[in-house]
This record gives structure tokens, sequence and C-alpha cells, in this order.
């Protein structure tokens, strides 16, 4: 959507804010186009403002459909822009207002929502150059959220896939696409429960079962999400497996599995035809080659970056790797060359 069109949806959203209109459903409406349009622009701060408008009309006018999806989309925006408390605080909204309402729909959404946030806040955690995987308790109890809200969401699709047999006996119509649906959401469960659960046996809890556990898990996404075309969510899976092989001690031992997890990301993001997953995928290989000391190897992905054909902030990354693993293999080959000569 351009500026222009942009600024008239906020425009007469301000219009009717400002106005004696009694119709609550016309205020949502136009409340909504404008949060939604700011919301697309990355204009967070603006759409959290006609969200809460949005919701506040809905809320008088008791609008189930409209008061949910703010709930939602104001904690989508919080976590757009890292404010993951006051995200959380939204989506335990959605949670409870979709209990409230037995949407048994909405209800999975938001576990799913809790665990996708739980997971994003712990990445963001770890990045933090203080931060101590041993003796730091809040991520550890950040991950036990996120595992938490991902088995909630396990169960919430049981029991939508219990109601959906039913009524593939009674022959009501609409079962193939709340299948296809009911497998996306399952494969996705199957990942948020993976990845919480790498992360506890990387952190300490290295027990047999719980590898054993895990690898189902995956195991169980990956044939899932294969028989259904599922091709972001493969992408995710197997960028997911790569991480857990380079996150336990001995992970140069299994170099052939991060790179063949890591090819096999690439392949899905490219059929997924996601760009921002594909180009992720492309810099995790190369960093990672970069991390074996190949730097031809990382020079062909990081290429493939650096001439792809739309801006991305991640082509940036790619200069620089291209840049300093250049350096580092004149280091290391000026090293080799001391050693054959010693």
């Amino acid at each position: 959507m351009d500026e222009k069109r942009l600024q008239k949806l906020i425009k007469e959203a301000e219009r009717i804010r400002l106005s004696n209109l009694k119709n609550p459903k016309d205020k949502i409406d136009i409340y909504h186009e404008a949060a939604d349009a700011c919301r697309s622009a990355g204009k967070f701060d603006e759409a959290i403002k006609y969200f809460k408008l949005e919701l506040r009309e809905a809320q008088l006018g008791d609008f189930r459909d409209d008061i949910l999806f703010c709930h939602r989309f104001i904690g989508e925006c919080f976590l757009s822009q890292n404010e993951f408390s006051t995200c959380e605080k939204h989506f335990l909204n959605f949670l409870s207002a979709s209990q409230e309402f037995a949407d048994d729909e909405r209800t999975e959404q938001a576990y799913t929502c809790l665990a996708h946030l739980y997971w994003l806040w712990l990445s963001y955690l770890q990045e933090d150059v203080l931060h101590d995987p041993i003796s730091d308790l809040f991520p550890r109890e950040i991950c036990r959220r996120s595992l938490d809200a991902a088995k909630n969401s396990l169960l919430m699709i049981e029991k939508l896939d219990f109601q959906l047999k039913i009524d593939m006996k009674k022959k009501v119509k609409g079962v193939e696409k709340r299948q296809d649906d009911l497998a996306l959401r399952r494969v996705r469960s199957y990942i948020n429960i993976a990845n919480a659960m790498s992360e506890k046996y990387t952190t300490g809890e290295k027990s047999g079962a719980n590898l054993k556990a895990l690898s189902q898990y995956i195991k169980s996404a990956i044939e899932l999400a294969k028989k259904h075309h599922l091709h972001e969510e493969l992408a995710r899976l197997h960028s997911s497996v790569s991480t857990f092989y380079l996150s336990v001690p001995n992970f140069l031992q299994h170099k052939k599995e991060i790179l063949s997890t890591m090819e096999q990301a690439v392949h899905y993001a490219q059929l997924a035809k996601n760009r921002s997953e594909y180009l992720s995928c492309l810099h995790d290989i190369a960093q990672t080659l970069l991390l074996f000391d190949d730097y031809q190897g990382a020079k062909k992905f990081l290429l493939k970056i650096y001439r792809y054909r739309k801006k991305d902030p991640i082509k940036e990354k790619a200069q620089r790797d291209l840049a300093d693993g250049k350096e580092r293999n004149k280091i290391n080959t000026q090293r080799n060359k001391i050693d054959d000569w010693r």
C-alpha cells in the first residue's frame, strides 16, 4: 500500500474518532482497515492505537470475532517491536477471551502465538552478551513456557481433529480444507515442541528419553509436512535440526548432517517462494561453512545473497561475511604455508 492511501485511511479513522458516529460496526470497520494498513507498513505504534480503538468498540457491541482479532494483533505489533512482556499480556488476553467464548480454533491459535513468542523471547535473551546459560534461570523459565504452550496447542488440535472426524462421518461440507488447516497447525505445533525440547536437551536435560521424544516429534513433523507439501514448514524443520546439531558440544563430528539439513532447508525455502526464509537459510549455511573454515563453499552461498535482485537487510551481512571470510582465508593460507615450511 502506498503512503498516500495509508494517510487517507488514517485521516478517515481520525475523523471517525472525533465524530459522533453511533454505529459501532461502522467504527470497527474503519479502525480495522487503518490498523491493518499501519501494521503492514511497519507503523506499529499507529497500528496499536487503532486496534485498541477497534477493540473498545468491539467490546461495547460484543463483536467476538473482532475482540479476538484485536487481542491477537495488538500482541503481534508489540512482538514486532521486541516488547515481549507486553506482547505476552495481550496474547494471554487472546487466550482468555478465546476460552471464554468456547472458541477452540482461536484457543489453539492463542497457544501457538504464545509458544512462538516465548521462542523469540528466548532467542533474544541468548543473543545478550551477558547471558549465562548455566546460571540464568529466566531463559529456562521462558523455555518451559514455550514448551507448555506448544503442548497445549497440540491438545487443542487433538480436540479439533476429533470434531473433524465426526463431521467427516456426517459428510459436512468443507472438511478437506479443515484437514489441510489442521495438518498445518499440527506440524507447527510439533516444530514448536521440538524447538523447546532441543533447547532443554542442550542446556542440561541430556537424557536418552528426551532425545528419543525430540527425534519422534521431528520425524512426525517431517512426514506430515511432506504429505501436505508444507514447504515453508519443512524449511523451518531442517533449520531447527541443523541448529540442534550445532548446539551440541561435539558438533564438529556432525558436519555432514549439519550441512545436509541446511541444504534441505535452502531447497524447501526456495520451493516455498519465501524470500526472507530463503535468504536466511542461505546465510545460515554460509556462516556454518565459515565456521568450518570452508571459505570457497561459503562464498558460493554468500554470492547468491549478494546478487539477489531485491533489496534485503541480509545482503549487507553477506557483503561483510564475504570480506571477513576472504581475510580469514588469507590468514589460514599463510598459516598453512608456514606449517608446510616447518
